[in-house]
C-alpha cells in the first residue's frame, strides 16, 4: 500500500492532536470546496475560561468531513482534528514544524 501525502490545505492551518472537531478560520475556506450544513453556532470553552462561538458548520466536500467555521479574530490558525481525517481513511503525518494529510492509495 502506498500513501501519497499532501501539505495541509492552508498556511495558517495546524493539525491539532487534541482537537475533537475541525475548526476553520472564515478567511481560509474560500478556496476549499464546501457546503454550509447548519447555521446553528456551537460555543467552545477555552482553557482561560473564555468562550468563542462559531459562525456556522460546513461539510468539506473533498475530504467528506464536517467542520465548524469561526471568525478570523476568534482563531489564530485553523485546527484540523486528525480523527476527522483518519476515520475517512486518510493518513495524517505530523513532523517537527510541518504536517501533511494523505489518502490511502
Amino acid at each position: 500500500m502506498t500513501t501519497e501525502l499532501k501539505p495541509e490545505p492552508e498556511p495558517n492551518t495546524a493539525v491539532d492532536s487534541g482537537a475533537t472537531d475541525t475548526f476553520l478560520r472564515e478567511s481560509e475556506i474560500s478556496n476549499i470546496p464546501h457546503t454550509i450544513t447548519e447555521q446553528n453556532p456551537i460555543i467552545v470553552g477555552l482553557p482561560n475560561g473564555n468562550t468563542m462561538e462559531s459562525l456556522y458548520a460546513i461539510h468539506l466536500d473533498d475530504y467528506d468531513i464536517p467542520a465548524h467555521v469561526f471568525a478570523d479574530d476568534q482563531l489564530m490558525a485553523s485546527l484540523l482534528a486528525p480523527a476527522d481525517f483518519t476515520s475517512k481513511g486518510y493518513v495524517v503525518s505530523v513532523g517537527q514544524g510541518e504536517s501533511a494529510i494523505g489518502q490511502k492509495i
